[in-house]
Order: C-alpha cells, then structure tokens, then sequence
C-alpha cells in the first residue's frame, strides 16, 4: 500500500508539472507582430523578443524615411535622390513586415520545441524507471 502511495504521489507531482508547464506555455499571434511593425518598423520583432532586430529595423527604416524627405525637401522633389531613397525605405519596410510576421512564427515553433522536449523529459523520468 505504501508503494501504490508513493508512485500515485509520483505521478500526481509530475502531472502537476506538466499542467504548470502547459500553463506557462505562451505564443505570440503573428497578426499582432505585422500589425505592430506596420505602425512603427521593427516593434513586431520587439513583441516576439528579438530587440537587436527590433532596434536595427527602426533605424534603418527611419534613416531612409528621414533621407528622403530631407532630399526631397532639398532638392524640390526634382531629383533622382529622394525617390531612390524611398524606393529604398518601402523595400526595407516590406521585408520588415515580412521578418516580424516570420519572428512570430519561429518563436512559436521554439516555444512548442520547449514544450515538446520537457514533457518528454518527465514522461521519460515517470515511466521508464
């Protein structure tokens, strides 16, 4: 009866684990990062973690948007500059809203991952001893 006690203690812990896991367990909506790179470059890869990204696509993006309206104010909109520096920006945008909706996603399948393998872990400790 002692032993029954102790394995059904056992397993009544480790299922406890599991549950805070599964508790704990927290995704990022890729709509929400595409939103929020969409209204400020970059802060979609803020929401999923990835702050280096998050600061490089902000300057980049708001470097090339300064450029081309500082040329554009300079140059009366009648040079070439200006439009390649846009031309620039909306490419360096679109790519931003691509990568935030994909940081989203790789930071979803990394949360799965880490799910996956620590349920493993205490499926392997409850049954294969």
């Amino acid at each position: 009866l002692s032993l029954l006690t102790t394995q059904i203690s056992q397993e009544s812990d480790t299922f406890s684990q599991i549950n805070q896991l599964c508790t704990d367990f927290k995704t990022k909506k890729a709509g929400v990062a595409l939103c929020l790179s969409a209204i400020l470059p970059g802060s979609g890869k803020w929401y999923t973690g990835s702050y280096p990204a998050f600061i490089s696509s902000l300057i980049s993006i708001g470097t090339f948007a300064t450029g081309t309206v500082l040329t554009g104010i300079k140059t009366e909109w009648k040079s070439w500059q200006p439009y390649v520096f846009g031309s620039c920006g909306l490419i360096l945008y679109i790519t931003d809203l691509y990568g935030s909706y994909q940081s989203a996603l790789r930071y979803n399948e990394a949360q799965y991952r880490k799910l996956y393998e620590e349920t493993e872990n205490i499926y392997e400790q409850l049954y294969e001893n």
